[in-house]
């Protein structure tokens, strides 16, 4: 309950926003030239440079978080239904707090009646859960299929308000009048239809209600119990449990990620092309963040687990011949894009690889687009000129490029396996167990035991995870600018890039014609109107990059020592005499270097492709 009330918190403000800082009613006229905006920043200082610029009116700062067109999916035709919405999430965030304030705090001191109430809150929870998605699948069919219906044929949200919404859930004459054959439509341009979504809906709840009868009927077996008692077991299995759960989580991100591109459930999505992108990028950093977490539970579970021992007996054998993958994926992906570059320096451009040259294709890629296009109906479509193709062909950069994801993606589960089959002892460090999931290492110069813990696996586990994302989010920016993204006429189909994404077979032109190239908007983007603050996220997100490496690289000693010169000055010139400040650990200047690490490193992709496509 109380992780529910976080989430309807969270809606409500997604909501109020929408409805009192958005431009969603004229975005709602016009949803292909009209820019998702929010928040009109005052002309300040100059500060209203920021602000887009649509037709004849400022709309405030650009957001590509995909709600305008989520609202459109639910039905949501003005800005005072967002506020009815916001007030309702902000009641159920009220409801779920008190609840769990009940339940976890007025019923602990009552121990069989807390023991009781806890084994049947999952029975209560799940049933709401089957409830609500049973009742948004009925909102689906009766409410958002007729407005869609309506907005999509060029009837706008303004109109729709004359139109009372019990008409749809009364009149089914009304509904055939508007379009017969409602049930099946595909509105819009997508390839996914609402009404699909909607079985999807009834679907979940009626299995998660199911679920519900069942563990109800297991907690009533078994709560007079004692293994309902919290006890060691079961702490530790509710760590593999929780590892299994985000490790399966997200994987499902990351695939869903790969899907945006082709298989949208929300209209005029694929001709946002920033939106589209970051929610590409959302997903793959949430997925990639669940495996990182799954990794610590699992070395978790292993520590405080006793019979592990069987997967432990094996753990030279399975990380033996993951490093043999992976050495050989490094060695050979590099590989090709170093001969590649020599050849180019060389001038033997008819030895490189490429689509012109010695093609070299992914063919087993190409078979599973094929086949999902055949079963998903994959096409171009193009309004007003904008075009959004959900298929485009692979070449010998997208062969060489996949190996170096396979690469980066086999060293980031190389560091989690490990960490995990020697969380709790090996040759360097017998008693690991006892020493529990983070400890301080000593560092080379007293017996080189850093990099030994399970938080250190999971510390570096998560760099690489920065790798592999960031050439992933490349990758896709570039390959959609080069051979999706673009305008269409009734003479031809011009992309943003030209097709110049199979020249991406050496480092040079990923240096050259990706990172420099397109930077220019946002290096340029000084007194440029709405680029600006760009810049400066750029700028600003490099330093906070760069300052990660202090933390990440440098010794402990030296800092150590700088801090206890501070500290004596002070003490003789009688300044903060009761403050003795230290040097962090080693393991904390890994936690904050990583942070500083992440976040510039996010800050300054974001602001890169979000410049280029705004």
């Amino acid at each position: 309950m109380g992780h529910l009330s976080i989430v309807f918190f969270w809606l409500s403000g997604m909501h109020f926003h929408g409805a009192y800082f958005s431009n969603y009613n004229s975005w709602l006229t016009d949803p292909i030239h009209n820019t998702p905006s929010t928040q009109v920043v005052w002309s300040i200082v100059s500060q209203d440079i920021l602000n887009g610029f649509n037709g004849a009116y400022f709309s405030g700062i650009s957001i590509t978080s995909g709600f305008f067109h989520l609202w459109m999916a639910e039905g949501i035709t003005n800005q005072l239904q967002l506020r009815s919405a916001s007030f309702m999430c902000l009641l159920g965030c009220v409801i779920t707090l008190a609840s769990s304030y009940w339940h976890q705090v007025r019923t602990a001191h009552i121990s069989w009646f807390f023991r009781k109430l806890t084994s049947m809150s999952y029975h209560h929870i799940l049933i709401l859960v089957g409830l609500a998605s049973i009742s948004w699948a009925g909102h689906q069919y009766h409410i958002s299929i007729p407005i869609n219906i309506l907005l999509h044929d060029t009837i706008h949200g303004t109109t729709l308000d004359s139109i009372n919404a019990s008409d749809f859930l009364s009149s089914r004459d009304l509904i055939s009048s508007i379009y017969p054959a409602f049930g099946c439509v595909t509105l819009g341009q997508t390839n996914q239809t609402i009404t699909l979504i909607a079985i999807h809906h009834l679907g979940v709840g009626v299995a998660t209600i199911l679920a519900g009868l069942v563990t109800l009927m297991a907690s009533r077996v078994a709560e007079s119990n004692s293994y309902l008692a919290p006890s060691n077991s079961n702490a530790s299995m509710w760590h593999a449990q929780l590892a299994i759960n985000l490790a399966v989580t997200g994987s499902m991100s990351i695939i869903y990620s790969f899907m945006i591109t082709g298989y949208q459930s929300y209209d005029y999505l694929q001709y946002s092309y920033v939106t589209e992108l970051s929610l590409i990028c959302h997903h793959l950093w949430i997925g990639g963040i669940f495996i990182l977490g799954s990794g610590a539970h699992a070395s978790i579970y292993v520590i405080q687990s006793t019979s592990v021992s069987i997967l432990l007996r094996q753990r030279e054998v399975i990380v033996g011949h993951l490093s043999y993958v992976t050495i050989w994926l490094g060695f050979h992906s590099f590989g090709m894009y170093i001969h590649n570059d020599t050849m180019q320096a060389l001038l033997r451009l008819v030895d490189t690889f490429s689509d012109n040259t010695i093609n070299l294709r992914p063919i087993l890629a190409i078979k599973l687009s094929s086949f999902i296009s055949s079963i998903t109906g994959y096409h171009s479509t193009a309004i007003d000129g904008k075009l959004s193709t959900t298929y485009f062909e692979l070449g010998t950069s997208d062969f060489l490029v996949s190996h170096i994801h396979a690469f980066t993606i086999h060293v980031t589960l190389l560091i989690l396996v490990k960490g995990v089959l020697y969380a709790r002892t090996s040759r360097l460090v017998q008693d690991k167990v006892q020493l529990g999931f983070a400890y301080p290492c000593d560092g080379p110069g007293r017996g080189g035991t850093c990099q030994v813990s399970p938080w250190d696996h999971v510390y570096l586990a998560t760099l690489w995870l920065y790798n592999s994302v960031s050439i992933i989010v490349f990758n896709i920016h570039w390959h959609l600018q080069s051979d999706v993204w673009g305008s269409a006429t009734s003479a031809s189909i011009t992309h943003l890039l030209g097709g110049n994404f199979s020249q991406a077979v050496s480092i040079n032109s990923w240096l050259r014609d990706l990172l420099w190239s397109q930077a220019a908007q946002v290096i340029q983007s000084y007194g440029t109107e709405q680029l600006s603050a760009y810049g400066f996220i750029f700028i600003a997100s490099h330093f906070i990059w760069s300052f990660s490496l202090m933390f990440l690289f440098s010794g402990r000693g030296y800092w150590q020592e700088l801090i206890e010169s501070i500290s004596w000055s002070h003490s003789k010139l009688k300044v903060i005499q009761s403050i003795s400040p230290r040097a962090l650990s080693i393991s904390h200047g890994r936690l904050v270097g990583a942070t500083h690490f992440i976040i510039g490193g996010i800050g300054t992709i974001w602001s890169f492709v979000v410049a280029r496509l705004v």
